[in-house]
């Protein structure tokens, strides 16, 4: 990668401190891909620091000017671009899945380019569904939120040419009164003492996440081809000290 002169809108998916005054961070930049990148002057008590460390934040979508063909970038300038996007609270840890989840991925494949954009709308619907003056009851914000992830892993894995078919197995319609296995990789398969209720399997297909335990069951499936593909558990420490998926998420 060549310097770019043209500023690209980037995400931070993960910063750390840097010498004195600067942060190394990994940005999810449009069109681009996983750039790592040494930002100067986001750390300290200078005014000029507080306002960029400010802006350099998860969740807020920033402008940047790329520089380097090595590696490891260097943020020429960056600004933040309003979006109206507010995490916190409540889905900021499950948002925080989501981050963890990216920059994983983006180590080993590339998204589909509209995927970025999918990612700005899932915060914006996040954001909506916890706005104080939102139509959703509170009791269920989680569990929309809940689907919003199971959606979300759905799509990844679509961008990315690992998607499965919720509606066959075998190459034959998942019957409603029947059982199934699920093999990443492969999808799923007729087993007598199968986790999988075909009744589910189809109601997920068909997006009716209402389904008593519709989401459950998306929830193991899609962990399972997303273990498969990262080559790691997403409930292991990740790099950042946490855990890499909510448990009741």
């Amino acid at each position: 990668m060549n310097d770019i002169d043209d500023f690209a809108q980037a995400y931070v998916l993960h910063r750390r401190p840097f010498r004195e005054t600067s942060a190394l961070v990994a940005l999810w930049v449009e069109n681009l891909g996983l750039v790592r990148a040494v930002i100067k002057g986001v750390a300290g008590q200078s005014k000029s620091a507080i306002l960029r460390n400010a802006w350099l934040q998860p969740f807020q979508l920033i402008r940047v000017q790329i520089r380097g063909t090595r590696d490891l970038k260097t943020i020429y300038k960056f600004e933040p671009v309003p979006t109206g996007v507010v995490i916190k609270g409540e889905p900021l840890f499950a948002c925080t899945y989501i981050n963890e989840l990216l920059l994983f991925t983006l180590n080993k494949h590339e998204p589909e380019l509209h995927f970025f954009s999918y990612y700005q709308e899932f915060l914006k619907r996040i954001t909506d569904i916890f706005r104080p003056d939102t139509e959703i009851e509170p009791a269920l914000r989680q569990k929309q939120m809940i689907i919003e992830l199971r959606c979300f892993e759905q799509y990844l894995l679509e961008a990315i040419g690992y998607s499965f078919d919720w509606g066959s197995a075998r190459d034959e319609n998942i019957e409603v009164n029947m059982a199934y296995g699920f093999e990443p990789g492969e999808g799923f398969f007729p087993q007598a003492s199968g986790l999988y209720q075909g009744a589910l399997l189809i109601a997920i297909a068909q997006g009716q996440w209402q389904t008593k335990g519709a989401l459950g069951a998306a929830r193991a499936a899609l962990r399972q081809q997303l273990e498969w593909v990262l080559g790691r558990s997403l409930h292991a420490p990740s790099s950042q000290g946490k855990l890499m998926r909510p448990e009741n998420g």
